[in-house]
């Protein structure tokens, strides 16, 4: 934990230049105090309950070695987490940790069921045309035409992508 370290120096900084407050602890109890926080954060750190459900899915994806800054892998992982049966996803929206899923992830297998899901649902690239919507009259301005098609989906090039 790098906190603790910084929380040292800022007491040291503070004691050093007058700028302690004399209704604070006394200087010489800070370091015993800040030594007794660093066991108590890395034990909070530690606990999965202690942790947010998105850290503890996105922390469990990390242990599979998903690299959660390429969008397609992420989506493949949650696309295989939200095919895991309730009792599983519980577990690793608990505790961060699965220990025997019931379909273990494979990140290739688990690209070609979420392309395939999003082929049949008609979410996926390749299904811009069942993707657009077109924006209505005002009614501010009821003389004004309706435009062109309008792509919602980021595959199609974005929301404004085939605006005319």
């Amino acid at each position: 934990m790098d906190m603790v370290p910084v929380l040292r120096r800022l007491v040291d900084f503070l004691v050093e230049t007058g700028r302690w407050a004399p209704g604070s602890m006394r200087e010489a109890e800070a370091p015993a105090l800040l030594h007794e926080l660093e066991f108590a954060a890395l034990e909070a750190a530690d606990d999965p309950t202690r942790r947010s459900f998105s850290t503890n899915v996105l922390g469990h994806g990390l242990s599979l070695g998903v690299d959660l800054e390429d969008e397609e892998a992420l989506a493949d992982y949650l696309h295989w987490f939200h095919s895991l049966p309730d009792a599983e996803r519980l577990a690793v929206s608990g505790t961060g940790r699965l220990a025997r899923p019931s379909t273990p992830f494979d990140p290739l297998l688990e690209r070609a069921r979420a392309a395939a899901t999003r082929r049949r649902s008609g979410t996926g690239p390749g299904s811009c045309r069942r993707s657009r919507t077109t924006a209505s009259r005002s009614a501010s301005s009821p003389s004004r035409r309706a435009s062109a098609p309008i792509s919602t989906a980021p595959w199609c090039g974005g929301p404004w992508a085939s605006w005319r």
